[in-house]
């Protein structure tokens, strides 16, 4: 069990405990990928220690604790049961299409070394198939896979899902939700080949991917979904250095500002200001001239942030806000980014509206011009 998913467990664990009585079930509807062996031992562990505090608080939630636990095992129980008996049937025919249209999308993607020319047809397709079993699925078998396959194809495979992993979450057809679930699975699974030790690029690139794929996931606790971006980006940077890897180093800076500014727990001042030093040294290694468009995104960002911006001069904030907004423009135009261009007008209008300055007709002609633009 590795450090990420055990904190997710206790995360579910706080949730379950924290909630009114009778939400049980539908918190752990959301989290069914948690919903196993793993967790049950966590929860052992946690009444252990519930059971060596002397206090009524502790004795109410090892109780509760105990109680869903013992819960949770009868009905996985109940699953292996009904499991065996329907493979001691036979397999079924839904089953052997979806192990065969899981492998045409694997090769496909390995053939093609994950181009969406090749790959997004094929899913167009299927998009009915792109479900919960399929994640379930994916992780069952990647999962037997890897145990049996020696290092080298088990390397190419693992290759191939994390292209699969970046397709699907951006795959612009099918169910969202379902996508960035099929997206985790994927990220998680290869973890089972890219270790820490033995591939440690593969490793730090892997946590980046799913630090994105969770700040966009729709299934499960918004707040828990940021916490667990930040976590994967913090823990990319046990590898990610600036010197070596200052493409995905930014990167990540990236990610882990646009999860602090969306963050929900702690305080938001500091959020935001975590957020603005990351959106800087992200544009310490992007330029315009390398990487126009994350050059451009960074200072979107940034402009965002400044707007939010809760310490510091207001009238110094927007400015800032202003220039950065501005910088972006050069890049996303009107005519190749539209939806960029549109964010950052909203954005710019904001500005202006808060904007400190002596000639409030200037300001109400710099609004006009805007609301002119937009339309």
């Amino acid at each position: 069990m590795n450090q990420q998913r055990q904190q997710a467990y206790l995360n579910l664990i706080h949730s379950l405990l924290n909630c009114p009585n009778g939400e049980e079930a539908e918190i752990l509807d959301a989290n069914q990928e948690l919903v196993d062996a793993g967790l049950l031992q966590v929860m052992a562990t946690v009444v252990q220690v519930f059971s060596e505090k002397r206090s009524e608080k502790a004795a109410s939630s090892m109780n509760r604790l105990k109680n869903l636990a013992h819960e949770i095992e009868e009905n996985l129980n109940a699953d292996v049961i009904a499991s065996q008996k329907s493979n001691q049937r036979k397999a079924t025919k839904e089953d052997s299409q979806a192990a065969n249209f899981l492998m045409k999308i694997l090769e496909a993607t390995q053939y093609s070394n994950g181009s969406p020319e090749v790959v997004y047809p094929l899913l167009a397709a299927n998009t009915n198939k792109l479900d919960n079993i399929f994640t379930k699925n994916l992780r069952y078998w990647m999962a037997s896979f890897f145990e049996q396959t020696q290092a080298n194809a088990a390397k190419s495979i693992a290759e191939a899902i994390g292209n699969f992993g970046s397709l699907i979450a951006q795959f612009p057809l099918g169910d969202k939700a379902n996508n960035m679930e099929i997206a985790i699975a994927c990220y998680e699974t290869i973890m089972q080949v890219f270790t820490r030790e033995a591939f440690p690029q593969d490793w730090a690139t892997t946590q980046l991917n799913l630090g994105n794929v969770y700040r966009e996931r729709i299934k499960g606790d918004k707040t828990e979904n940021i916490e667990n971006a930040i976590f994967c980006y913090q823990a990319a940077f046990q590898v990610l250095i600036r010197q070596s890897s200052p493409q995905e180093w930014a990167m990540t800076q990236m990610g882990l500002g646009g999860a602090y500014s969306e963050r929900i727990k702690e305080n938001i001042s500091e959020n935001i200001e975590t957020a603005i030093s990351c959106y800087q040294v992200a544009l310490q290694v992007l330029t315009r001239q390398s990487s126009p468009q994350e050059w451009a995104k960074a200072h979107m960002n940034l402009g965002a942030a400044y707007v939010s911006r809760i310490e510091k001069d207001k009238a110094e904030n927007i400015e800032n806000a202003i220039s950065c907004l501005q910088t972006a423009l050069q890049i996303f135009t009107r005519q190749y980014f539209p939806r960029q261009w549109a964010m950052m007008q909203m954005n710019l209008g904001v500005a202006y509206v808060s904007r400190i300055e002596k000639d409030k007709s200037q300001k109400i002609l710099k609004m006009q011009f805007l609301v002119i633009n937009l339309h």
